[in-house]
């Protein structure tokens, strides 16, 4: 055999070797290829995160808004933007006036009525609604919680705007329609391209291959992958349609991050970046999406909008020779600005704080770690309206401290905010800034709640004693005390002591020995048991427990002073049901409720706390417009350590607390420190109007300011005060106007006997 054959002989042999080689293992490829494209079809690897919802938006008249809050809490609802309402799940933004059409809706946090409503704001302020009771919204999305990066929106061609698939094509695969997953000349035109270049510019992939990437393997740059590619790209075709194909590349491509999320697909990118749905996006806006694919970081229209803009440019020429848009409608194009305008749902995780409460009640309730990849929508008792008023109330209250106390520099301070009726929250701030410390001081923080104690121990005292009332004496002077053997000497904290005083007098002062001798005559083993039945679960029954000796909670306190609002304790929630990923309710939650007073006590102590603020330690509450409809009690530790507030409105109970987290003086108490941050929610909330529940039968009667006894005609200022059935006092003021003879008798009477027996015994009017 000469040598010419045996190299003919050795080449046939490695070529058909070759040949047998890359079929078989073209044909290994192109059955694992098939296989996992038709597993994955049959069932996508998704993990879908937990969604925190807030309640449904209650936005009425008085609430402190402007109407672009307003305008992001609804994109965060998943409201669309648009110019014209055409569809429910629309809103409208015009200076302060929003516009909103609500789908209805049935959830366990609550129902949304369908129909439109308006919404009027003006100077940071909503001054009217339509209803004029007020409008009631979708609720919000306050966090996803779980892995993120797997989430993604179905797309279909239907549902997208006409001009998405032309600018996609036009800038990343013009021959789409016509290639069957790897396209030849797409290949030859790229290297012809980047040889001309000196460097890749130019891809060859087609959009099939890149859905292929993304679906099924890395992004490692090696010829190995580029060749398994193929083989997905080609499976694809092959499996699916090229309107399939091209729904599913649009839900899964990836379009850059807001706020540290990524962002997967059209309809999530058209409301992240422009706040519409992916059907409405305009021709502009289809260009901006299609130029970010490439390179969404370097293209983000958040990020660098310049470039972005220049990318847009691109797209829109390149639309332009593939004859899916003229040149003039190019030009109109290239002139929109890119306005970024939208909001992604859950993409900033908002009132942390009480996100992470949800979180901890409901991993309590269907398991620990089951809310990260379920799919579970959790609904809450938040207000975003009320949440929002109530971080700004926090940050400008510590400013303020910040910058005219040294002192109180750093402190740290937490709000919660409860319903009345129920002990539903609907606010909570925990911190300064949770980026910096996350810790739950509302919830967690353990500190001595001083004087705001007191009014509790008022109220079981009214409620022990249906004879007792505000205007009762009380004596106000030096005690001492044997507790297990040892001295204890009690003070006011100013050192001084007023003698005879009314029972609304130490309140409203804050007069320490009073508050004791109150709770003597409740009791301590009774006391303590009222104080854990409004929710102080760490309440003693020392002596000092009047003064609020023992541990509590901001959310205890704001739980324990719903009391007030008619005598039941509501045990504080957040978590009002759980559906899963199929819409199906998991679970339905709520507050206990717990009745420990009557409503005629509840009654005469809030007219009481209402004084606090009129009169007593809370006068510096007027400073910040809160006035009307509102009651509550300062409250400071030993040492300043801690400063305190708790007080209602109407519809809430608020506990604020501030001080330093390892205890160091304020050098500030409560009407300094707290009361400012509290004054300013109540205002803020909306819900600081109308007068507290008065029963039937508590009788409310004019009472002299000055001398603490029924107003007469001459009375410079009065208050109404209010008195239990049967109780009211017969004597009047002794220092207007009193007859000569009269006025004299019922002014000795005054020095030297206020007695509780000088009372009416007929029924109040």
């Amino acid at each position: 055999m000469t040598w010419r054959r045996w190299a003919m002989w050795e080449a046939a042999t490695w070529s058909v070797g070759a040949a047998l080689g890359f079929s078989l293992a073209g044909y290994v490829l192109w059955n694992r290829a098939t296989d996992d494209v038709e597993q994955y079809l049959a069932d996508p690897p998704r993990t879908w995160p937990g969604v925190i919802y807030s309640a449904p938006m209650s936005v009425r008249t008085g609430q402190a808004m402007t109407a672009r809050e307003l305008a992001g809490d609804l994109l965060s609802a998943g409201y669309e933007k648009v110019d014209t309402l055409t569809a429910a799940g629309q809103f409208t933004l015009a200076g302060g006036d929003v516009r909103v059409w609500s789908a209805g809706l049935t959830s366990p946090g609550g129902s949304v009525p369908a129909g439109k409503s308006r919404v009027l704001v003006r100077d940071g302020v909503v001054v009217s609604t339509e209803p004029a009771k007020g409008a009631v919204l979708h609720p919000t999305v306050l966090a996803a919680v779980g892995d993120r990066e797997g989430r993604r929106t179905e797309v279909s061609l239907e549902h997208v705007s006409q001009w998405m698939e032309p600018a996609l094509l036009a800038i990343e695969d013009s021959r789409f329609r016509d290639h069957m997953g790897v396209d030849p000349i797409g290949i030859a035109r790229a290297v012809v391209t980047n040889l001309v270049a000196g460097r890749k510019s130019q891809g060859g992939s087609t959009l099939t291959q890149q859905l292929a990437k993304n679906l099924f393997l890395s992004s490692e740059r090696s010829y190995q992958r580029k060749v398994r590619e193929a083989f997905f790209a080609a499976a694809l075709e092959h499996t699916m349609t090229k309107d399939q194909i091209l729904e599913l590349y649009l839900g899964e491509v990836y379009l850059g991050q807001v706020g540290g999320v990524p962002i997967h697909g059209v309809e999530q990118a058209a409301r992240a970046y422009f706040g519409v749905s992916a059907e409405r996006l305009t021709l502009a806006e289809s260009a901006t999406l299609a130029g970010i694919i490439s390179a969404p970081n370097a293209y983000s229209p958040v990020r660098h909008a310049d470039a972005a803009k220049e990318r847009r440019r691109i797209v829109l020429g390149r639309m332009v020779k593939t004859g899916a848009i003229t040149e003039a409608q190019a030009a109109a194009a290239e002139k929109e600005l890119v306005l970024i305008d939208g909001q992604l749902p859950g993409a900033v995780r908002r009132a942390p704080w009480a996100v992470d409460v949800a979180i901890d009640a409901t991993e309590d309730a269907v398991g620990t770690g089951a809310l990260a990849n379920s799919g579970y929508r959790v609904y809450t008792t938040l207000q975003p309206s009320l949440q929002r008023a109530a971080e700004q109330a926090v940050f400008l209250g510590m400013h303020e401290l910040d910058t005219e106390h040294a002192s109180a520099k750093g402190a740290q301070a937490a709000l919660v905010a409860v319903r009345l009726t129920d002990g539903a929250i609907v606010a909570m701030v925990g911190g300064r800034d949770y980026t910096v410390s996350p810790f739950n001081r509302a919830s967690n923080a353990w500190r001595n709640p001083g004087s705001t104690v007191k009014p509790l121990t008022l109220l079981a005292a009214f409620d022990a004693d249906p004879g007792l009332g505000p205007l009762d004496p009380i004596t106000d002077e030096a005690i001492t005390r044997k507790v297990d053997g040892k001295v204890w000497t009690p003070s006011n904290y100013d050192g001084r002591y007023l003698g005879e005083i009314t029972i609304r007098e130490a309140i409203e002062k804050s007069r320490n020995i009073p508050a004791v001798k109150l709770a003597e005559e409740v009791g301590a083993e009774e006391l303590q048991a009222f104080y854990r039945s409004t929710g102080l679960s760490r309440a003693t029954n020392l002596p000092s427990a009047a003064l609020g000796g023992f541990s509590v909670t901001p959310l205890e306190m704001a739980g324990a002073y719903t009391v007030f609002g008619g005598g039941t304790a509501s045990t504080p929630w957040i978590v009002a049901g759980i559906e899963d990923g199929n819409g199906d309710q998991v679970l339905a939650l709520d507050g206990e409720q717990d009745r420990v007073a009557s409503s005629r006590a509840a009654a005469l102590a809030v007219g009481v706390l209402e004084g606090v603020i009129e009169r007593g330690t809370g006068r510096r509450a007027a400073r910040y417009e809160a006035v009307e409809g509102v009651a509550g009690k300062t409250g400071t530790t030993t040492g300043y350590r801690d400063a305190w507030f708790v007080g209602l409105t109407p519809e809430l109970a608020v506990a604020v607390w501030v001080g330093h987290d390892k205890g160091r003086s304020l050098e500030l108490g409560g009407g300094q420190a707290a009361l400012p941050t509290w004054a300013r929610f109540a205002v803020a909330s909306g819900t600081a109007t109308g007068d507290f529940l008065v029963p039937d039968g508590v009788a409310q009667v004019p009472v002299c300011v000055e001398s603490h006894r029924l107003a007469r005609p001459a009375c410079e200022t009065t208050y109404e005060e209010h008195f239990s059935p049967g109780h009211i006092p017969r004597a009047k003021c002794d220092v207007h106007g009193a007859p000569l003879i009269g006025g004299l008798g019922e002014g000795l009477r005054g020095l030297f006997s206020r007695k509780r027996d000088d009372v009416a015994d007929a029924d109040p009017e």
